[in-house]
């Protein structure tokens, strides 16, 4: 589902369209400014804190405090900043249905961002879910707490695997976030095959501790195409 198109601003990116609107997910060579000249299209991002908040954009504004937004406003984009955490796009196939960008880091997901995200989402059949490019499980280690948080929320170890270090833990927040989609109703969920922190196009805060970000970005069309 994800394709490589010469639609692209930049080589390799992610990118995906229905008629209703598209998804597109960058690396470390994009920036804001980039996506919004390239797709012509205005573009709201949020001042991330690791939370659990949804907020509505309306307009392109000052960043609000939060971790996820919506819209249902044609030709206005939302966007999301990672550097490991989990970018998650949620399309409409039909008009007439709002979009939304999640930021799921694991202090979100254990905070239920994703669960209080698709709450303006009443009909999940009817959606395509993107998640993109992250830090996949052979890199994210974490603290033993940290993995019992993960687990507790979850309701399972499954998605927890062994470290040689006793004290800490492997998790695949891949796995962590289909898993609740899924339950959620989300059965059409495309996953990105990028792993942030093995992929030097891509940035990784674990793997080089600076600010670059990679930019996630979905708005509706206009009219149909």
């Amino acid at each position: 589902m994800f394709q490589v198109s010469n639609k692209n601003p930049i080589k390799n990116c992610e990118y995906f369209q229905n008629h209703v609107g598209h998804v597109f997910f960058g690396n470390r060579f994009v920036t804001k400014a980039d996506i919004q000249k390239y797709f012509k299209t205005p573009a709201v991002s949020l001042h991330q804190i690791h939370s659990n908040i949804l907020v509505h954009s309306m307009g392109v504004s000052e960043e609000k405090k939060a971790d996820a937004h919506w819209t249902i406003e044609t030709g206005l984009g939302l966007l999301i900043k990672t550097a490991d955490c989990v970018p998650i796009l949620f399309l409409p196939e039909n008009q007439g249905l709002p979009i939304v960008a999640v930021h799921a880091g694991w202090r979100g997901l254990v905070s239920g961002v994703i669960q209080n995200s698709v709450k303006v989402i009443s009909h999940p059949e009817k959606y395509l879910t993107f998640i993109g490019p992250h830090i996949r499980k052979e890199h994210f280690e974490v603290g033993r707490d940290v993995g019992e948080q993960i687990s507790n929320f979850i309701g399972s170890e499954k998605h927890t695997y062994p470290h040689p270090d006793p004290k800490k833990q492997y998790i695949s927040l891949t796995d962590c976030t289909k898993e609740i989609l899924k339950n959620l109703g989300f059965s059409k969920c495309f996953v990105s095959k990028r792993d942030t922190f093995s992929d030097q196009n891509y940035p990784s805060f674990r793997r080089d501790h600076a600010g670059e970000r990679l930019w996630s970005f979905i708005s509706l069309f206009d009219r149909p195409v």
